[in-house]
C-alpha cells in the first residue's frame, strides 16, 4: 500500500486502486483487450458464477484443512514438550504434515513453512 500512499491501518476502497492505475507505473490498461470477452461473459454468467462459487468453496474447504493441519502440529508439539509424545512420533506426525504440504498446487501464504 506504500506506492499509492495509503496510511497503514486505512480502509482501501477500490478507488486507492484507480489512482495506482492512472499513474500507469506499475499498472497496464487492459480494457481494449479483454472488451471481446464481455459478451462471452454476459451469455454465461450463469454458469461462470456456478464456477467462481465452486472454487470459492474449495479454497474455504483448503483454508480449513490448512488450519487443521496446523492445529495437529501445535498439538503434538505441545504433547512432545509435556514428554506426552516421543520425539520419533513428533517427527513422524511433522514430516507427514510437511508431505502433505508439499504435495498441495495451491498453499495460502501462511501455510506451514516448509
Amino acid at each position: 500500500m506504500r506506492s499509492i500512499k495509503i496510511s497503514k491501518g486505512a480502509l482501501v476502497n477500490p478507488c486507492h486502486f484507480d489512482r495506482l492505475a492512472d499513474k500507469g507505473e506499475v499498472c497496464q490498461d487492459i480494457t481494449d483487450s479483454v472488451r471481446s470477452f464481455i459478451p462471452f461473459i454476459r451469455e454465461y454468467k450463469d454458469m461462470i458464477a456456478m464456477q467462481a462459487r465452486a472454487m470459492i468453496a474449495g479454497l474455504k474447504l483448503n483454508r480449513s484443512r490448512d488450519k487443521e493441519r496446523k492445529d495437529l502440529l501445535a498439538t503434538v508439539q505441545a504433547q512432545a514438550r509435556a514428554a506426552n509424545l516421543s520425539h520419533e512420533t513428533l517427527v513422524k506426525v511433522a514430516q507427514g504434515i510437511q508431505g502433505m504440504e508439499e504435495r498441495m498446487n495451491f498453499r495460502f501464504w501462511d501455510s506451514i513453512p516448509r
